[in-house]
């Protein structure tokens, strides 16, 4: 059964679920486990056009922040559940969650709360984590 991919923030617990299982299955046919990613934004320590293996989960999670994309050693797009790469993350969202130029400032929860909209999940978060998904999303908007 194919799951629906989102095509902006909304990731419902079932979607996640579903990719983070996706990314694991892909991560068999790695000798190491991994998943080849390639980086379609630069978020340290990668640069946009970067291939890296990484372990599922974080590979998934760049997936929802649209970071980039499975892929093969060549760094062609490992499709999967029928939805061609270039409509599984699109470059950006009129319904973009509003992140305010002060947010490193905002009390830790603002900064938690604010992380959750932006991944669509409720999701048990750190500061650090919450910081990251912020800091990623400007990236990847292009506003840093």
């Amino acid at each position: 059964m194919a799951i629906e991919i989102p095509t902006d923030h909304k990731w419902n617990r079932e979607q996640i679920k579903a990719i983070e299982g996706l990314f694991a299955d892909i991560a068999k046919t790695h000798p190491r486990g991994l998943v080849v990613f390639k980086f379609t934004d630069g978020t340290a320590p990668f640069r946009k056009g970067d291939i890296a293996g990484l372990e599922p989960p974080q590979a998934a999670r760049m997936f929802r922040f649209r970071m980039g994309y499975p892929c093969k050693s060549n760094g062609e797009p490992i499709e999967f559940s029928g939805i061609p790469q270039s409509e599984q993350a699109p470059a950006a969202s009129s319904n973009a969650v509003p992140i305010p130029d002060n947010w490193q400032d905002m009390h830790h929860l603002q900064q938690i709360r604010l992380a959750k909209e932006i991944q669509g999940s409720d999701d048990q978060l750190t500061v650090a984590m919450a910081k990251d998904i912020i800091a990623a999303e400007l990236q990847r908007r292009g506003e840093t």
